[in-house]
């Protein structure tokens, strides 16, 4: 029995040994993926989401429901890939680290942390913006930062701050930014300087590369992020600033380049200059071609162009449609995700829509705050989604199916239909005129001729004896156009009631007026209405019918209010007025309330939600514990900048661009 005990230790000791010699044990390689990892794929959608990092309760208190909120509603719509700003002003006010006790500077860093270990709870990756310097971190003596500019940063300075929050989030944050659109001097005051900024690139990428030693999991470093402008006092063409940053020794201190493409009136994909076109040389997609053949030229080819904003606002001067805002998101995405070069290498990264929600500056919606992809209904207390929104969700859902098959009849089953999609063809191409006018004279003439061509060809199809209609012509053709005709209208006076000014039928104007003096970020959720089919329309507008679009020998009667028709009384017209509202159920413009339904909105908004410190970050609301003023300035020049004089409304673009910048 010892001979046994004594035999089993010897035995496993030597069935060890002999397994440790087999070749059995073999060292396998695990590959590491970084939770915040970006996808530096050019079919790579995120959101970049300014005013996340500003939402506040109305105690003044960081408002973390509200940041849970826009995350949740991002997944929701399928997108995992968020941009944030991770502003210094807003971390580090008053001085780096030691100024303060410890407890009040922990405290200020409260935003940034709960939006990151968020967003990494979630598996979302993260773009964060480094940007906004405070007046201690500036690169002049002058107090740019305290009157409302963004100054252009101490390079060493910013380096530091750089290191400190890679230090702080490790892989949570996947890439950085290097500032924001500093092309433009609401960006980099109090001048444009493109051999400063890459002083300043050259020390934030050698900073944060130098935070993990040799590890190859650095995140990744972006330059650039360039507003598609022209050349200007105060702006500077994307394509001589990077040519500067070049000549400046930019290379080999970024890991890509980004570039926002803003344009209100010119579909990203259209933007190729032609002899007949040549002020589209301008155009978005040339600038970015020309600064990805300088990167080629400088040895960067295998380095990608981003594109870290992109929208459309639905409200203001350069407002668009819903729809409109919808079909150039539709457009940029595609083309984006095709742009290669002649070898057939795609050279574009990931594409970020700027932004989530609509804003509200001081209880007011604004054209640099009317980007979002949802809008707020006052009268509810809901966010409803814009048709941006729902069509990103199936897009995202699979992106290899059009979300719009063309109808399988070929076309429109009878003349009414017909007649009604060439009057909004028409429309359509009017309105793209009117908005290519006020950026460029020299198109007019090409849009003109090209509406006319639209609608010449439109009204050929109709008649063409091959057409699936041509056989009703005969019989049906004056109740058709008249029908036709009434559609068009009641279209278009949907589409032309804004959030701003509203006309009513009688042609007395109401304007809008907020319900608040106060900023507000309100409460609601969206994913009820991005299950709905179509948004609910906030204005119903009967359609005035006219002599002209009645058939001879047809009798009808005009909707327009206050005047009744031939052999109708006076009284009558009322009833009939009446009896119209009550059949659309009383719907009104969400921004347009009457005394009671003001005081049913104001029961349903959340109140304004001031941060405790004012530090002058994104589009902040207005009240700013006594530094209104410069919050405000400050808002305007960044992140929510509004259009400029020398790019005919738009602070990113020639012509329509940039719509808030500044974390956007």
């Amino acid at each position: 029995m010892l001979t046994v005990v004594m035999m089993i230790p010897m035995a496993s000791m030597l069935m060890v040994a002999g397994d440790l010699l087999s070749e059995k044990r073999v060292r396998v390689s695990m590959p590491y993926v970084l939770t915040a990892a970006i996808e530096e794929s050019g079919s790579t959608v995120g959101i970049a989401d300014s005013h996340i990092w500003e939402l506040t309760t109305p105690t003044g208190a960081p408002d973390f429901a509200a940041m849970d909120e826009h995350l949740d509603a991002m997944q929701q719509l399928g997108v995992n890939t968020v941009r944030v700003i991770i502003p210094w002003r807003g971390n580090e006010p008053f001085g780096p680290p030691g100024t303060m006790p410890s407890p009040i500077e922990q405290s200020y860093w409260a935003r940034s942390d709960y939006i990151i270990n968020r967003a990494a709870e979630r598996g979302m990756a993260v773009l964060g913006v480094l940007n906004h310097a405070p007046e201690w971190g500036g690169n002049f003596p002058e107090p740019w930062a305290t009157i409302g500019l963004e100054e252009a940063p101490d390079p060493d300075l910013y380096a530091q701050y750089a290191a400190r929050v890679v230090q702080r989030y490790g892989d949570k944050v996947g890439a950085y930014e290097i500032w924001n659109e500093p092309n433009s001097v609401t960006g980099w005051a109090p001048n444009v300087d493109a051999a400063l900024y890459t002083e300043v690139l050259k020390a934030a990428y050698t900073a944060i590369k130098n935070v993990n030693g040799e590890d190859p999991n650095d995140p990744l470093v972006v330059a650039g992020v360039l507003g598609a402008v022209v050349t200007s006092p105060f702006t500077l063409d994307p394509r001589t600033f990077v040519a500067t940053m070049y000549q400046n020794g930019a290379q080999g201190f970024f890991d890509a380049l980004s570039f926002h493409p803003y344009h209100y009136s010119l579909p990203f994909s259209e933007g190729e200059v032609t002899n007949s076109e040549p002020w589209k040389a301008n155009s978005p997609l040339e600038q970015v071609l020309a600064i990805r053949q300088m990167m080629i030229d400088n040895g960067d080819a295998d380095l990608r162009i981003w594109a870290t904003e992109y929208g459309l606002p639905t409200f203001g001067v350069n407002g668009v449609t819903e729809e409109q805002q919808q079909r150039y998101i539709q457009d940029f995405l595609t083309a984006w995700a095709e742009l290669e070069d002649e070898d057939g290498t795609k050279f574009t990264g990931p594409a970020f829509l700027y932004t989530l929600r609509d804003a509200y500056i001081s209880g007011e919606l604004t054209e640099a705050t009317s980007l979002g992809l949802f809008k707020y209904d006052l009268l509810t207390g809901e966010w409803v989604a814009k048709e941006a929104a729902k069509w990103l969700k199936d897009f995202l859902a699979d992106p290899t199916n059009p979300t719009d098959p063309p109808p399988t009849n070929g076309g429109p089953g009878n003349l009414g239909e017909a007649i009604a999609q060439a009057l909004q063809a028409f429309i359509n191409q009017i309105q793209a005129t009117v908005a290519l006018l006020q950026q460029q004279v020299e198109g007019l003439i090409n849009s003109v001729n090209a509406a006319l061509t639209a609608v010449v060809q439109a009204i050929a199809a109709i008649f063409n004896p091959g057409s699936a209609v041509a056989p009703a012509v005969a019989p049906e053709v004056q109740s058709a156009v008249a029908e036709g005709a009434r559609s068009a209208a009641s279209a278009l006076a949907t589409e032309n009631v804004t959030e701003d000014v509203t006309e009513d039928v009688t042609g007395d104007v109401v304007a809008a007026r907020p319900i608040s003096d106060e900023t507000v970020e309100p409460e609601g959720t969206v994913e009820e209405s991005l299950e709905a089919e179509e948004p609910t329309e906030s204005v119903t507008v009967e359609p005035t019918e006219t002599p002209e679009s009645e058939p001879e020998g047809e009798e009808e009667t005009g909707a327009v209010e206050g005047s009744a028709a031939e052999g109708e009384s006076t009284d009558e017209a009322k009833e009939e007025e009446e009896s119209q509202e009550e059949q659309s159920g009383g719907a009104t413009d969400p921004a347009v309330v009457s005394d009671d339904d003001a005081d049913l909105a104001e029961e349903t908004v959340t109140k304004s939600r001031t941060p405790d410190v004012r530090v002058g970050i994104v589009a902040r609301p207005a009240k700013a514990g006594g530094t209104d003023t410069t919050d405000d300035s400050t808002d305007d020049s960044d992140d929510t900048d509004a259009p400029s004089a020398e790019n005919d409304g738009d602070d990113d673009s020639a012509g329509a661009s940039g719509a808030e910048s500044g974390e956007g």
